[in-house]
Formats: C-alpha cells, sequence, structure tokens
C-alpha cells in the first residue's frame, strides 16, 4: 500500500494488542488511504475489513476517528455508514448524521423517530433535507429541532409541514420568526403569521383605555394590508394565487387592500386579486386589466363586484403605475407609494379629493 495505508510495523502494532492511542493513528491513517484514490481494488478491500474492525473498537476515541474522517466519504459501504449513525455515542453519529450522503431519506426517518433530539437537530442541519424527513422532524421533533430546520433554507419544506408546525407550537415567537425570515415560505403561511402578530398588536393597543376601539382597528387593518400586499414581492404567480385565495376565503380581499396594493406599486397583487374575484384565469385578467381602450379593465371590475364609484380611481392608479415603472427609476416601497399617491393628487381635477385618505 503507498505512504497513505498501512505499514508492516503499523499491521504488527495492530496485531500486538496496541494501546487506544496507536489504534486511534492507525484509523486516521486508514481513512486517509481509504478516502484517497490510490488503492487498487486489494487494497481497498483490505482497508475496509480493518475499517469494520475499528468501527466495533470499544474505544470511542477511535470509532470517533473513524467517523470524523469519513463522514463525507462516498464510498463507504451503507451497512458500515448506518452502524456509525446509529452508535450510540453522539460524539462518533453526529458527524455521520450531519453529512454523510450515503445514508438514505428512510435511514434518516428511523433516526428522527428515536427522539434523540441532539440527532435530529443533526439531520435538521444538513446541507439538504428532503420533504419527506423535514416532514418527520416537524411532526416528531421539539421546538428546537423544528426552528434548526426551518434555518436550514437547504430543507425542503412543505406547506403542510408549516401548518403542523405552527399546530403544534402556537403562539411561538421564535418559530414565527425564523419562519418570517425564511426565503421559502408559501405565502398563506406568511400572511396567517402577520395576521396573529397584528391581533396580538390589537390587544395590546385595546388595554389602553385612551385609544378609541375604532382607532386601533383603522391602525391594526391599514398596517395588515399593507404587510400583506408587500409579501407578493417577487413572489411566483402561482404563490400570489393562493394568498389572494386566503384573503377571499376571509373576507379580506377589500377595495381598501387593492388600492393599498396599487399605491405600492404592486400589480401582480391587483391583477390576481381581480382574477380570483371576478372567477377567471389570471392571465384572462391580465389582457382585461391593460385593454388600452379601458373596456377590459371595466368589465372585470364589474365582474369582480367592487363598488362603481372606485372604477375610476383604480384605472387612473393603474395608469400611474405604469408610467413610474416607465420612468426606470428605481423606488422602495414608501417611495414609490409617495410619488404615485402624488402623481394622482395633482393629475386631472376631475380626481382630486375624492378618495379617502384611510383608502390609502
Amino acid at each position: 500500500m503507498n505512504k497513505r495505508s498501512l505499514s508492516s510495523d503499523d499491521v504488527k502494532r495492530l496485531l500486538e494488542a496496541p494501546s487506544e492511542g496507536v489504534r486511534v493513528e492507525t484509523a486516521t491513517k486508514i481513512y486517509q488511504a481509504y478516502g484517497s484514490d490510490e488503492l487498487d481494488p486489494k487494497q481497498r478491500a483490505i482497508a475496509e475489513e480493518i475499517i469494520r474492525l475499528l468501527i466495533a473498537d470499544e474505544s470511542v476515541r477511535v470509532r470517533q476517528a473513524i467517523a470524523e474522517g469519513l463522514k463525507e466519504c462516498a464510498d463507504l459501504p451503507h451497512d458500515m455508514t448506518l452502524s456509525l449513525a446509529k452508535d450510540l455515542e453522539d460524539v462518533v453519529a453526529l458527524p455521520i448524521l450531519s453529512s454523510s450522503q450515503i445514508l438514505t431519506n428512510e435511514d434518516l426517518i428511523a433516526i428522527v423517530e428515536s427522539r434523540a433530539v441532539t440527532r435530529q437537530e443533526a439531520i435538521a442541519g444538513r446541507s439538504s433535507v428532503n420533504e419527506s424527513v423535514a416532514s418527520a422532524l416537524v411532526a416528531i421533533g421539539e421546538q428546537p429541532v423544528v426552528v434548526k430546520l426551518f434555518q436550514n433554507e437547504g430543507a425542503d419544506i412543505s406547506a403542510a409541514s408549516f401548518e403542523n408546525a405552527q399546530a403544534r407550537f402556537p403562539n411561538a415567537d421564535k418559530l414565527d420568526e425564523v419562519i418570517l425570515r425564511r426565503e421559502r415560505v408559501p405565502l398563506t403561511i406568511r400572511e396567517k403569521i402577520i395576521g396573529a402578530l397584528t391581533d396580538q398588536f390589537a390587544d395590546i393597543l385595546s388595554s389602553d383605555v385612551r385609544v378609541s376601539s375604532s382607532l386601533i382597528c383603522d391602525i391594526v387593518f391599514r398596517a395588515r394590508d399593507q404587510l400583506v400586499t408587500r409579501l407578493s414581492e417577487k413572489s411566483s404567480d402561482e404563490s400570489v394565487l393562493d394568498l389572494v385565495k386566503s384573503l377571499d376565503k376571509q373576507g379580506r380581499l377589500t377595495t381598501q387592500l387593492l388600492i393599498r396594493a396599487l399605491c405600492q406599486g404592486d400589480i401582480t397583487f391587483f391583477e390576481a386579486a381581480l382574477a380570483q374575484l371576478a372567477k377567471v384565469p389570471l392571465m384572462n385578467a391580465r389582457y382585461l386589466i391593460h385593454d388600452q381602450g379601458g373596456t377590459g379593465l371595466k368589465a372585470i371590475y364589474q365582474r369582480a363586484g367592487l363598488p362603481d364609484s372606485y372604477l375610476w380611481f383604480f384605472a387612473k392608479a393603474m395608469e400611474t403605475c405604469l408610467e413610474l415603472f416607465e420612468s426606470g427609476e428605481d423606488f422602495d416601497h414608501r417611495d414609490f407609494r409617495r410619488k404615485n399617491i402624488e402623481r394622482f393628487r395633482t393629475g386631472d381635477s376631475e380626481f382630486k379629493g375624492d378618495i379617502e385618505s384611510n383608502d390609502v
């Protein structure tokens, strides 16, 4: 064998009941050789047999050395990998659970079901986590495990798992925080959390007798609507449609919400909302809304059942949004909203003062 392999002296020391230190040193040489491309088939078979002996070694240090050295090895046989992953000692099992790509989803789920928290956390932090494994972690793991999973952008988490986590850990602020910070979360889940947070805010305000209930409602609804319309930014059409469907079921797809969406430049949300209310496909809704003659917008608007008195506003707001987009300027939400309203109010005199300030 090459310079990384066992020498004749190494073999002799192994046969002479070597100390733990010698076996650790031997383990290091073996995994370095095994992880290289320098062994011929016969040498690799010999190294593999020695590794099997070291995996069964009574010394935790020896088994740990092998686990650390081979945690990313793509050639280690499955049964040997699984043996290390199921080792009684965490220092041996965790490196394999965290890194090995040889373990199957079924292996990982079985270990999750063992309910060992440290091992569940190791699996939750893997570079990639399959949806079925993530589902098992959410269904079985305690809150810290689920939080770690949701912090892992490499985890494939289904909408059902997000719902399950919220059902298992209601009012868990840390969990809500990591979900909102996560890049890939269904908009309906984000909206649900925002709704709960604004409800909590309303409860806090209502404890102050100096604040009227009508003012509280106005503050909360306006804040919630503005947050909801920002959710659809850079989201897929499918996600935005799911969001507006959820809002419609709650009776929250209101005229005021659509006004605020357009004032923030969220045309996609406006299109999806009209499509949902009018019960037409999104693509059809877009053709109608962007009809240059205005006939299409009027038709879908009326079919959506929105107040006739606001049709003029939506037509003007759409025109203003498109003008701002075509200007090429880079606005954030606040700037866009301010410029949009300024253009609207300083435009045609027939529109000035007709819109309620509370609507925007």
